[in-house]
């Protein structure tokens, strides 16, 4: 693979071609001071370069120390953390459960923690939506059972998983079919 010389640009995000996600802060011609976009662990990355297929490495780093970082509570601070509607709606019937978001000193998210109820660590946006709509369960309203086959009655339970893989197989949007559905709760 070829690597070529390179000077990353301040805030845009990187992959590394060992792993990981890194935004540059700041960058010279010789050194760039990097933050992994997951972790918050800041470094100096002496020698970035470029390969064939966009990733990017570094000779060496120094300096290395996690940023500080600042928490926001989901509902009871301003965040950046958008819910779907399911997501929200798990949210607001889960209890305790608390959304933490962490960032650092420039306002970025580091990542998300869910703590209470479900206790996860290191999340994206997108992930903490995902992991709140898979706590709900639904059932089939009584005039769309016989889409669901002969097997389905009104006691019926389905969870995300199993909506996401039926709107797949019957290539429709996940929504047309949660239509059909009525939310039971968690």
């Amino acid at each position: 693979m070829k690597r070529e010389k390179f000077t990353p640009e301040a805030n845009k995000v990187y992959i590394n071609n060992g792993g990981g996600m890194y935004r540059c802060i700041m960058a010279s011609e010789e050194c760039a001071t990097m933050q992994n976009v997951r972790t918050g662990w800041t470094f100096n990355a002496i020698g970035c370069g470029i390969h064939d297929d966009g990733t990017i490495d570094w000779y060496y780093s120094t300096g290395g120390h996690f940023a500080k970082s600042k928490m926001r509570i989901y509902g009871s601070m301003p965040t950046q953390l958008k819910l779907t509607t399911l997501a929200k709606t798990a949210y607001d019937n889960t209890d305790p459960l608390t959304i933490i978001e962490v960032v650092d000193d420039y306002g970025d998210v580091i990542h998300y923690r869910l703590q209470g109820f479900v206790n996860d660590n290191g999340l994206t946006a997108d992930e903490v939506n995902e992991k709140l709509e898979s706590l709900l369960t639904f059932k089939i309203k009584p005039e769309h059972l016989e889409a669901f086959g002969p097997d389905a009655d009104e006691d019926t339970e389905l969870k995300m998983f199993e909506i996401r893989y039926l709107a797949r197989g019957w290539d429709m949007p996940v929504e047309d079919v949660i239509s059909m559905l009525t939310i039971e709760g968690i």
